[in-house]
């Protein structure tokens, strides 16, 4: 199980990755990555895409190794972010600060989409993105 979430992780990884890449100006790629997820969750079998997150909750309290797994994944994802504001200028107290911010709300906005099967809370926290990177 815990090579399953890594694979999954590292997908989504480079999925993160390749999105941001698509532009230089942070507040735009990052908007427009969410606002691709939301896309994507209206067009394909959105309950195996774009997270760990029933999976993290369903295995974390029956095996240590599946739970720390699980950190990694998240980590990898939340240094990306970090990454995209360092080398956008963001200091690093600010850029680690901000790039949990992102992970919290990307991932919590798709854990509600798939509950609500609605893309409103992806669209929301896109549209949230200006005024929370709006400050170095």
């Amino acid at each position: 199980m815990t090579a399953t979430i890594k694979l999954i992780g590292d997908t989504i990884q480079h999925y993160i990755e390749e999105e941001l890449s698509k532009n230089s100006n942070p507040i735009q790629s990052i908007e427009e990555f969410i606002l691709d997820i939301a896309q994507k969750f209206n067009e394909k079998d959105h309950e195996n895409c774009f997270s760990i997150n029933l999976l993290a909750l369903e295995t974390v309290s029956i095996s240590e190794s599946l739970r720390k797994t699980c950190i990694e994944v998240y980590d990898l994802w939340t240094d990306t972010y970090y990454q995209k504001l360092v080398d956008s200028g963001f200091s690093s107290e600010k850029a680690r600060e901000l790039s949990l911010i992102l992970q919290l709300m990307i991932e919590g906005a798709i854990t509600i989409s798939l509950i609500r099967n609605d893309t409103t809370m992806l669209v929301s926290a896109a549209e949230k993105i200006p005024i929370l990177l709006n400050t170095k």
